[in-house]
């Protein structure tokens, strides 16, 4: 009878559970859980260009995919944009001395997957919302960028060693803090104006009409209702669909 002793019963046991502990029977929730464990602070190396005299610091895209995809490599898990649809597309005007200056904006909403490469059939979805503005053509690129980068910062809890939500950074100028509150201050404008063209439209009132136009001008002054890069021009075009949609629905009884 063929004696077996304890060591050699213990090595075959741990044989046994380093099979069921292999990295392909990991599900996805436990390959991104693994990839988070390993992930350190990403540095925000991108000096982001406001104007001639002022910037400011961001994490770019390039150190997020140097930091995600060795591990993602090492953990089985493919990650990509599995798909896109454009919110908003318009066409922003900022008169100057020089004459009219075009700027192009879009938002976009990106739905990320992440892959479990030994079982595609197993993913996981994130959806990220993005804002591209930008003189030339590149305000598409710059949307899909800011949407994909974010998926994977969210995705993967990537700190950036502060919170955007904080004080910026005491390499900030006066000039460089004003001028990206200017910036974020007319995205968020230039929202709402979107949102109140949707929702008169819903409510029945058609803001191309010479109706809109002539109550417009009269009441507030307004010529042009397009987009603008003028801030003020912004909030005053805003405030002005407000008031029109507070009397159309005070007259009609819609809310």
């Amino acid at each position: 009878m063929e004696t077996v002793t304890m060591k050699e019963l213990s090595r075959e046991v741990n044989s046994m559970n380093v099979v069921e502990d292999s990295p392909k029977s990991l599900n996805i929730y436990q390959r991104m859980q693994a990839v988070q464990s390993e992930l350190k602070t990403v540095a925000k190396n991108l000096n982001v260009s406001v104007s001639k005299t002022s910037s400011y610091k961001a994490v770019s895209e390039v150190d997020i995919l140097n930091a995600i995809k060795p591990l993602e490599e090492k953990h089985g898990i493919y990650s990509y944009p599995y798909s896109r649809e454009i919110i908003e597309s318009s066409q922003l005007t900022q008169h100057t001395q020089y004459g009219d200056k075009l700027s192009f904006y879009m938002r976009i909403a990106t739905t990320y997957r992440f892959v479990n490469v030994d079982d595609p059939s197993e993913y996981i979805e994130t959806i990220t919302f993005a804002d591209g503005i930008d003189t030339g053509d590149k305000s598409t690129g710059k949307a899909m960028t800011y949407a994909d980068k974010y998926a994977l910062m969210k995705a993967y809890k990537i700190s950036t060693g502060d919170d955007p939500d904080q004080n910026p950074s005491e390499e900030y100028s006066k000039e460089s803090k004003n001028s990206k509150n200017d910036e974020v201050a007319l995205n968020q404008w230039t929202l709402e104006w979107s949102s109140m063209r949707r929702k008169m439209e819903a409510i029945g009132i058609d803001y191309r009409s010479d109706a809109t136009a002539t109550w417009l001008k009269k009441h507030f002054g307004i010529v042009s209702q397009d987009a603008s890069t003028d801030l003020q021009k912004m909030i005053n075009l805003v405030n002005a669909y407000k008031a029109l949609i507070q009397e159309h629905e005070k007259k009609y009884g819609q809310k």
